[in-house]
Protein backbone atom coordinates (compact mmCIF):
# COMPACT_ATOMS: atom_id res chain seq x y z
CA UNK A 1 0.00 0.00 0.00
CA UNK A 2 2.84 2.51 0.70
CA UNK A 3 4.08 1.61 -2.44
CA UNK A 4 1.23 2.06 -4.60
CA UNK A 5 0.58 5.79 -2.62
CA UNK A 6 4.36 6.77 -3.42
CA UNK A 7 3.91 5.57 -7.05
CA UNK A 8 0.58 7.50 -7.27
CA UNK A 9 2.45 10.36 -6.22
CA UNK A 10 4.99 10.37 -8.33
CA UNK A 11 2.67 10.11 -11.28
CA UNK A 12 1.22 12.65 -10.07
CA UNK A 13 4.68 15.09 -9.91
CA UNK A 14 5.21 14.29 -13.71
CA UNK A 15 1.65 14.90 -14.79
CA UNK A 16 1.93 18.09 -13.35
CA UNK A 17 5.73 18.74 -14.72
CA UNK A 18 4.25 18.17 -17.87
CA UNK A 19 1.49 20.62 -18.13
CA UNK A 20 3.79 23.43 -16.61
CA UNK A 21 6.40 22.79 -19.18
CA UNK A 22 3.96 23.10 -22.10
CA UNK A 23 2.55 26.38 -20.83
CA UNK A 24 4.82 30.01 -22.65
CA UNK A 25 7.05 26.95 -24.19
CA UNK A 26 8.57 27.91 -28.01
CA UNK A 27 6.64 25.56 -29.91
CA UNK A 28 8.18 23.69 -33.04
CA UNK A 29 7.80 24.33 -36.34
CA UNK A 30 7.40 20.88 -37.40
CA UNK A 31 9.99 21.18 -40.36
CA UNK A 32 12.77 18.08 -39.27
CA UNK A 33 16.66 19.35 -39.64
CA UNK A 34 19.82 17.76 -38.08
CA UNK A 35 22.94 19.55 -36.86
CA UNK A 36 26.22 18.44 -36.56
CA UNK A 37 28.75 20.06 -33.70
CA UNK A 38 31.77 19.34 -33.36
CA UNK A 39 33.74 19.18 -29.83
CA UNK A 40 36.51 18.98 -27.74
CA UNK A 41 37.99 16.33 -25.59
CA UNK A 42 35.72 15.19 -22.91
CA UNK A 43 35.40 12.31 -20.51
CA UNK A 44 32.72 13.49 -18.84
CA UNK A 45 29.19 13.69 -20.00
CA UNK A 46 26.22 16.57 -18.09
CA UNK A 47 23.01 16.72 -20.12
CA UNK A 48 19.76 18.82 -18.04
CA UNK A 49 16.16 18.96 -19.72
CA UNK A 50 13.96 16.44 -22.07
CA UNK A 51 16.06 14.78 -24.98
CA UNK A 52 16.30 10.86 -26.58
CA UNK A 53 19.89 10.51 -26.37
CA UNK A 54 22.31 8.16 -28.47
CA UNK A 55 26.09 7.32 -26.81
CA UNK A 56 28.38 5.88 -29.21
CA UNK A 57 32.19 5.33 -28.32
CA UNK A 58 33.77 5.96 -31.67
CA UNK A 59 36.65 8.22 -30.81
CA UNK A 60 34.43 11.19 -32.71
CA UNK A 61 33.98 13.64 -29.70
CA UNK A 62 30.94 15.01 -31.70
CA UNK A 63 27.34 15.87 -31.18
CA UNK A 64 24.65 15.43 -33.75
CA UNK A 65 21.33 17.14 -32.77
CA UNK A 66 18.15 15.68 -34.62
CA UNK A 67 14.57 17.48 -34.44
CA UNK A 68 12.33 20.88 -35.26
CA UNK A 69 14.68 23.32 -37.35
CA UNK A 70 13.52 26.56 -34.94
CA UNK A 71 14.52 24.58 -31.70
CA UNK A 72 17.70 23.23 -32.39
CA UNK A 73 19.40 26.78 -31.56
CA UNK A 74 17.77 26.50 -27.76
CA UNK A 75 20.54 23.52 -27.27
CA UNK A 76 23.71 25.11 -25.94
CA UNK A 77 26.59 22.43 -25.81
CA UNK A 78 30.16 23.38 -24.44
CA UNK A 79 32.92 21.79 -22.84
CA UNK A 80 34.08 23.43 -19.68
CA UNK A 81 37.50 21.49 -18.67
CA UNK A 82 37.00 17.96 -19.25
CA UNK A 83 32.89 17.99 -19.03
CA UNK A 84 30.75 17.96 -22.05
CA UNK A 85 27.56 20.22 -20.82
CA UNK A 86 24.20 19.98 -22.73
CA UNK A 87 21.14 21.84 -21.82
CA UNK A 88 18.53 23.98 -23.50
CA UNK A 89 18.38 27.46 -23.11
CA UNK A 90 14.71 28.31 -23.63
CA UNK A 91 11.53 25.90 -22.60
CA UNK A 92 11.03 24.16 -25.87
CA UNK A 93 8.12 21.74 -27.04
CA UNK A 94 7.90 19.75 -30.25
CA UNK A 95 5.84 17.07 -30.74
CA UNK A 96 9.07 14.86 -30.43
CA UNK A 97 11.80 15.18 -27.76
CA UNK A 98 15.01 16.46 -29.74
CA UNK A 99 17.40 13.69 -30.55
CA UNK A 100 21.19 13.91 -29.56
CA UNK A 101 23.57 11.58 -30.41
CA UNK A 102 26.96 11.50 -28.72
CA UNK A 103 30.34 10.11 -29.71
CA UNK A 104 33.42 9.95 -26.97
CA UNK A 105 36.21 8.34 -27.06
CA UNK A 106 36.46 7.60 -23.09
CA UNK A 107 33.82 8.24 -20.23
CA UNK A 108 34.15 8.18 -16.94
CA UNK A 109 31.28 9.84 -15.69
CA UNK A 110 27.98 10.83 -16.83
CA UNK A 111 24.63 13.11 -14.93
CA UNK A 112 21.65 13.82 -16.40
CA UNK A 113 18.48 15.68 -15.05
CA UNK A 114 14.89 15.82 -16.73
CA UNK A 115 12.91 13.74 -19.12
CA UNK A 116 15.82 11.93 -20.73
CA UNK A 117 15.68 8.54 -22.55
CA UNK A 118 19.15 7.46 -22.84
CA UNK A 119 20.85 4.51 -24.39
CA UNK A 120 24.25 3.21 -25.66
CA UNK A 121 24.82 2.05 -29.71
CA UNK A 122 27.19 -0.66 -28.68
CA UNK A 123 28.94 -1.93 -25.93
CA UNK A 124 31.31 0.74 -23.69
CA UNK A 125 34.79 -0.50 -22.33
CA UNK A 126 35.63 1.63 -19.54
CA UNK A 127 37.35 1.74 -16.31
CA UNK A 128 35.46 3.26 -13.85
CA UNK A 129 32.32 4.61 -14.71
CA UNK A 130 29.91 7.11 -11.94
CA UNK A 131 26.36 7.07 -13.40
CA UNK A 132 24.05 9.93 -11.93
CA UNK A 133 20.42 10.07 -12.88
CA UNK A 134 17.79 12.66 -11.39
CA UNK A 135 14.05 13.39 -12.65
CA UNK A 136 12.78 10.55 -15.02
CA UNK A 137 15.57 9.51 -17.03
CA UNK A 138 15.67 5.94 -18.74
CA UNK A 139 18.59 4.44 -19.72
CA UNK A 140 19.94 1.26 -20.79
CA UNK A 141 23.80 0.56 -21.49
CA UNK A 142 26.00 -2.65 -21.93
CA UNK A 143 29.41 -1.68 -20.44
CA UNK A 144 32.50 -3.50 -19.19
CA UNK A 145 33.90 -2.16 -16.37
CA UNK A 146 36.26 -2.55 -13.70
CA UNK A 147 33.94 -0.26 -11.15
CA UNK A 148 30.65 1.51 -11.80
CA UNK A 149 28.84 3.60 -9.63
CA UNK A 150 25.13 4.48 -9.92
CA UNK A 151 23.03 6.84 -8.14
CA UNK A 152 19.46 7.02 -8.90
CA UNK A 153 16.65 9.66 -7.88
CA UNK A 154 13.56 10.14 -8.89
CA UNK A 155 11.55 7.69 -11.39
CA UNK A 156 14.38 6.81 -12.61
CA UNK A 157 14.61 3.60 -14.86
CA UNK A 158 18.15 2.41 -15.77
CA UNK A 159 19.06 -1.21 -17.22
CA UNK A 160 22.60 -2.46 -17.61
CA UNK A 161 24.27 -5.14 -19.01
CA UNK A 162 27.63 -6.50 -19.43
CA UNK A 163 30.72 -6.98 -16.82
CA UNK A 164 32.11 -4.91 -13.53
CA UNK A 165 34.53 -5.62 -11.00
CA UNK A 166 32.40 -4.05 -8.30
CA UNK A 167 28.99 -1.54 -8.49
CA UNK A 168 28.13 0.42 -5.55
CA UNK A 169 24.31 1.64 -6.10
CA UNK A 170 22.23 4.33 -4.42
CA UNK A 171 18.50 4.56 -5.43
CA UNK A 172 15.86 6.51 -3.60
CA UNK A 173 12.55 7.69 -4.55
CA UNK A 174 10.59 5.58 -7.18
CA UNK A 175 14.30 4.98 -8.68
CA UNK A 176 14.77 1.31 -10.70
CA UNK A 177 17.44 -0.80 -11.54
CA UNK A 178 17.70 -3.78 -13.86
CA UNK A 179 20.96 -5.63 -13.95
CA UNK A 180 20.53 -8.75 -14.23
CA UNK A 181 22.81 -9.48 -17.07
CA UNK A 182 25.43 -7.12 -15.64
CA UNK A 183 27.45 -9.96 -14.19
CA UNK A 184 29.28 -8.39 -10.59
CA UNK A 185 31.84 -9.60 -8.57
CA UNK A 186 31.19 -7.53 -5.74
CA UNK A 187 28.02 -5.13 -4.85
CA UNK A 188 27.40 -2.57 -2.55
CA UNK A 189 23.76 -1.24 -2.70
CA UNK A 190 22.17 1.33 -0.59
CA UNK A 191 18.09 2.02 -1.06
CA UNK A 192 15.22 3.96 -0.07
CA UNK A 193 11.79 4.85 -0.83
CA UNK A 194 9.88 2.80 -3.09
CA UNK A 195 12.50 1.51 -5.19
CA UNK A 196 13.01 -1.70 -7.04
CA UNK A 197 16.92 -3.27 -7.87
CA UNK A 198 18.01 -6.60 -9.11
CA UNK A 199 21.01 -7.62 -9.63
CA UNK A 200 23.79 -10.92 -10.44
CA UNK A 201 26.40 -10.95 -7.77
CA UNK A 202 29.40 -13.32 -7.93
CA UNK A 203 31.58 -12.84 -4.64
CA UNK A 204 30.45 -10.49 -2.21
CA UNK A 205 26.66 -8.79 -1.41
CA UNK A 206 26.12 -5.61 1.18
CA UNK A 207 22.90 -4.02 1.39
CA UNK A 208 21.27 -1.43 3.31
CA UNK A 209 17.56 -0.88 2.73
CA UNK A 210 14.58 1.39 4.01
CA UNK A 211 11.24 1.94 3.42
CA UNK A 212 9.21 0.03 1.01
CA UNK A 213 12.73 -0.65 -1.31
CA UNK A 214 13.03 -4.55 -3.27
CA UNK A 215 16.11 -6.17 -3.80
CA UNK A 216 16.28 -9.03 -6.05
CA UNK A 217 19.55 -10.89 -6.73
CA UNK A 218 20.89 -13.65 -8.49
CA UNK A 219 24.45 -15.60 -7.91
CA UNK A 220 25.74 -17.35 -4.97
CA UNK A 221 28.05 -14.64 -2.86
CA UNK A 222 30.06 -16.56 -0.81
CA UNK A 223 29.55 -13.14 1.61
CA UNK A 224 26.47 -11.60 2.16
CA UNK A 225 25.41 -8.47 4.50
CA UNK A 226 22.02 -7.70 5.06
CA UNK A 227 20.78 -4.91 6.70
CA UNK A 228 17.11 -3.87 5.72
CA UNK A 229 14.23 -2.13 7.67
CA UNK A 230 10.26 -1.03 7.19
CA UNK A 231 8.63 -2.84 4.21
CA UNK A 232 11.91 -3.45 2.00
CA UNK A 233 12.50 -6.72 1.19
CA UNK A 234 15.18 -9.27 0.16
CA UNK A 235 15.14 -11.72 -1.86
CA UNK A 236 17.66 -14.66 -3.41
CA UNK A 237 16.50 -15.20 -7.67
CA UNK A 238 17.45 -18.11 -10.01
Amino acid sequence: MKKLSALLFAAAIVASAVTSCKIGCEKGSGHQTSQSRKLGAFSRIDIEGGYDVTLKQDSSMSLTLSGDDNLLQYVKSEVNGNALQIRTTKNVCGKSPLKLVIGFKNIDELNTAGGIELHGDGKFNVQNLKLTFAGATKAKLDINAATVETNGSGATDLTLSGQASSHKVTLSGEGKLHAFDLVTGKYRIETSGATDCEVNVLNELSINSTGASEVKYKGNPGTIHNDHAGASKVEHVQ
